[in-house]
């Protein structure tokens, strides 16, 4: 357990400087969320995703001028939820996911990509709802 222990902080600390705003990490999280995002809840387990994994990821929404990265996220989280359960989703996810909903760059100017993080925020709130991570008031957002 020890030995797991210590690769899950070492990927954990790698995870976090690959996810740090830089020139190309748009991109790094686009394909860290497209790629892998079950398979690292898998690796961190319940626990390690909350306190781990879904914070690093939950920065992902900080890049202003990522709205794709912002949709990707959306489109990816069920995939986290599943392993954090309906607690941790409604807890940590729900309050993210409904602040998409508002995506601010989304009702600004027109032109391509317009209103797609909103749009999928909408789809991850169904699915997390139509999976039963999600319960209450989040289904009176819809």
């Amino acid at each position: 357990d020890g030995d797991l222990r210590d690769l899950r902080e070492t990927f954990s600390t790698l995870l976090t400087r690959l996810a740090s705003p830089s020139p190309s990490s748009s991109h790094v999280r686009r394909a860290l969320l497209d790629a892998s995002l079950s398979d690292l809840a898998s690796f961190f387990g319940e626990d390690g995703t909350t306190h781990r994994l879904l914070p690093t990821v939950s920065t992902f929404w900080n890049e202003p001028r990522d709205r794709r990265g912002r949709a990707t996220l959306c489109r990816t989280l069920p995939r986290l939820c599943r392993a954090i359960g309906r607690i941790g989703t409604e807890d940590y996810v729900r309050p993210m996911v409904e602040n998409a909903c508002t995506d601010g760059e989304d009702f600004g100017g027109g032109g391509k990509g317009r209103g797609v993080v909103v749009g999928e925020a909408v789809r991850c709130l169904d699915a997390l709802i139509r999976e039963g991570l999600l319960r209450g008031c989040a289904k009176k957002h819809l």
